[in-house]
């Protein structure tokens, strides 16, 4: 919303984002009632634990600053409160079904793969970074007009 100077795609966008806050939260109320029947293990998974509770909350509180932002033209504020909102449903489904991957079998802690493995594992993630991050600023440099 913010990336163009024109007022009437700006209103557009800005409706649209409104909208779609709206529709996800009406989403997540009908994927909460449905929960008791159809994904039960998940739902009491959140209710057991505090997770759930810490979960639903940042959740909510990430809707509400999209809310705010999108309604006073903050559209930084609602861009980020978007990706926390996001990033709160993510860990609150990770967190429903802790220690398990797929229940009743393969849980986090019987399916890690070696501590070798694991090791190599972050050193090319480590070094995956190194290269890819500075590519990523010269591309947005380029592309957004950003100083590098």
């Amino acid at each position: 919303i913010h990336e163009t100077t024109i007022p009437d795609l700006k209103e557009l966008f800005r409706r649209r984002a409104q909208w779609a806050i709206a529709a996800s939260g009406l989403m997540a109320i009908v994927v909460f009632l449905l929960s008791r029947h159809e994904a039960s293990d998940i739902r009491q998974g959140l209710s057991q634990h505090w997770s759930g509770g810490v979960v639903l909350s940042m959740a909510l509180l990430g809707m509400l600053a999209s809310v705010v932002g999108l309604w006073t033209n903050r559209y930084h504020l609602a861009r980020a409160s978007a990706m926390g909102y996001v990033t709160a449903i993510v860990w609150g489904w990770g967190l429903s079904q802790y220690p398990y991957l797929i229940k009743p079998d393969l849980t986090i802690h019987n399916s890690a793969a070696p501590t070798s493995t694991l090791e190599l594992l972050l050193f090319a993630l480590v070094a995956g970074t190194i290269v890819v991050f500075p590519s990523l600023l010269y591309l947005f440099g380029v592309f957004k007009k950003i100083q590098v």
